[in-house]
């Protein structure tokens, strides 16, 4: 049978099936490779969930970088890297209402397509960032807990901790603009999942996922070793505290201030934090002996500190989880297409651990959220500035 050149396809398929033939013909389907894992349904109510934690994060971490602004109290080596860390949670937090506006249109991207990319790229540094700058927090306590003050002073210079922070920038960045100037995957609308992201249905797309567990399984073991040995040295130093004080009749050795403070008064030289010799001992027998209560709330404040950031850190890695088991199901399970959320959620949980655990942050972000700014404690110059303009005005 002839078939005219012009014909409709659909009408050829329809002459097909009706001839004698043994032949079948079905026709292919254009979407077999670029096929919606995310349902209408899905997408409201994921996007629903998103403004929720856009909100909630961009209030609180704006409220956790005030914080640091307002109160010199708070501005030490450590907290460099936390305010760094809310830096980056609020810019994930500030692209999640773009997401919504991807996961609700139904024709795809709406806006330019480069909008896409910058959306999807910020994301994707921002959460390399995020894991890169918990191993310095957890580099950072390892070295306030365990080694003496003075090198770590000249360790965490304000130069060498620019450094760092941009280290953790720079990383991510690089990786996320030489893969695809190189043709391996891209950034932009990922039909499959209605964001903007790494787009999973590029043919070398599945590169990207080798490189991000290989890095955040390189620093999730640095992250644990960290905190063991932190663990491993503050038991062993609480046991040798016990001997020699029982050794002296009860008669507790004082543990100095930890060093991580930019203000000048309070970097005065001291014995290296948890560590006293005997020699500082036998110097002190004729001093007037100075009150244990306040030393010892000192040592346990640091302490505390280092229970906060841990579950910072573990916070994190169990909103991760998710999504990391969900690249071992096969594309397009149910269980994946949600995985997404607890991940956006950690850009919103760090500031309400501070408020409820951190001894520091918790009391100076009481009184931004009360605006009681005159009780926070050792005002910065800004904050005195603005006391005064409301006192000038009022």
């Amino acid at each position: 049978m002839e078939i005219p050149e012009r014909m409709n396809s659909s009408v050829v398929l329809t002459l097909l099936t009706q001839t004698d033939s043994m032949v079948t013909v079905e026709p292919l389907s254009n979407n077999s490779t670029n096929e919606d894992f995310v349902s209408d349904t899905a997408a409201i109510i994921m996007s629903v969930f998103l403004n929720i934690i856009a909100v909630i994060g961009i209030v609180g971490n704006s409220v956790v970088v005030l914080a640091v602004l307002f109160s010199r109290k708070l501005r030490t080596a450590t907290n460099v890297f936390v305010i760094a860390l809310s830096i980056t949670d609020l810019l994930v937090c500030l692209t999640l209402p773009f997401q919504t506006v991807a996961l609700v249109s139904a024709d795809g991207w709406p806006l330019d397509d480069w909008l896409c990319a910058a959306i999807g790229g910020i994301t994707s540094i921002c959460f390399g960032a995020s894991v890169l700058l918990l191993v310095l927090i957890a580099v950072n306590r390892f070295c306030v807990i365990t080694r003496p003050r003075k090198s770590c002073q000249r360790f965490y210079k304000v130069r060498n901790l620019a450094l760092m922070v941009s280290a953790a920038y720079l990383y991510p960045f690089v990786m996320f603009a030489i893969l695809p100037i190189a043709g391996i995957g891209q950034l932009g609308y990922s039909k499959s999942y209605r964001i903007c992201a790494w787009d999973e249905d590029h043919p070398k797309g599945e590169v990207n996922d080798y490189v991000v567990a290989l890095t955040f399984g390189l620093s999730f073991v640095i992250i644990i070793v960290c905190y063991v040995r932190i663990y491993r040295f503050v038991r062993d130093h609480h046991q040798k505290m016990l001997a020699r004080r029982g050794q002296q009749d009860g008669n507790e050795i004082p543990v100095e201030n930890d060093f991580t403070s930019f203000d000048n008064t309070d970097t005065q030289p001291t014995t290296p934090s948890y560590l006293s010799t005997s020699a500082n001992v036998n110097n002190k027998v004729n001093e007037p002996r100075r009150p244990t209560g306040m030393k010892t709330a000192v040592n346990r404040r640091e302490v505390e500190i280092t229970k906060n950031l841990f579950v910072v850190i573990c916070s994190f890695f169990l909103c991760l989880a998710p999504y990391c088991v969900s690249l071992a199901l096969p594309k397009g399970s149910p269980f994946s297409i949600f995985t997404g959320l607890p991940l956006m959620s950690n850009a919103c949980i760090n500031p309400i651990i501070y408020s409820f655990k951190h001894p520091l942050f918790k009391v100076v972000i009481r009184c931004l959220l009360c605006c009681r700014y005159s009780d926070i404690p050792k005002p910065s110059p800004t904050l005195k500035k603005l006391l005064k303009l409301t006192n000038k005005t009022n």
